[in-house]
């Protein structure tokens, strides 16, 4: 399935949950904006450092300020009647607040294996619709999208970035383009079908 013009209301109305508003994250939700989403809820308890700059959606002026409310000035910086809110905290402190039944396509976008199978999981149990990353570090090897329970996952499967592997910023670019198309032709795609 493709999404086209047509389609931009509907893009319009979606509700999207990101967690990690880092390298992957940054990316994404600027794709999604850029596409037409309207809705937002960003989570990250970090704040913007300069080291973050080479791989991140961020400028040197943010330097300093919770990655959540860069991403958001990012987003009103594309379009005003984005809505977006902030939420400087981490994933396991806020899941039991959030409304996920109203959620539409969530963006797993954290740092470490671990935390990434823990909010799979807890997603996958709440039949929630997610776009994950897995795999983001690594310099030509070939990035892959595999299908979950209720997810995708957009990487290699294989390296994990760090600030030491160079060259890395083209790729969290493209990887955080395939997962806002991902998630807008998914979320198309259930709304077509009801699935």
């Amino acid at each position: 399935m493709k999404f086209s013009y047509e389609d931009k209301d509907s893009v319009k109305q979606m509700k999207v949950v990101v967690i990690g508003c880092g390298s992957i994250g940054s990316h994404v939700t600027v794709a999604l904006g850029r596409i037409g989403v309207k809705r937002f809820i960003l989570i990250d308890p970090d704040k913007v450092e300069k080291k973050n700059l080479r791989n991140q959606a961020f400028m040197r002026n943010q330097i300093g300020w919770g990655k959540v409310e860069a991403t958001g000035v990012l987003l009103e910086g594309i379009d005003e009647e984005i809505e977006w809110v902030a939420i400087a905290r981490k994933i396991q402190q806020v899941a039991p607040l959030i409304r996920w039944d109203e959620t539409d396509v969530v963006i797993e976008a954290v740092d470490g294996a671990g935390m990434k199978r823990d909010i799979w999981k807890m997603l996958d149990a709440r039949e929630v619709m997610w776009v994950g990353c897995n795999g983001t570090g690594g310099v030509g090897s070939e990035i892959k999208v595999r299908r979950t329970m209720c997810g995708w996952i957009v990487g290699d499967m294989e390296t994990e970035a760090n600030v030491n592997n160079w060259g890395v910023a083209p790729r969290v670019m493209t990887i955080g383009g395939m997962m806002a198309e991902k998630a807008v032709v998914e979320y198309l795609r259930k709304r077509e079908t009801g699935e």
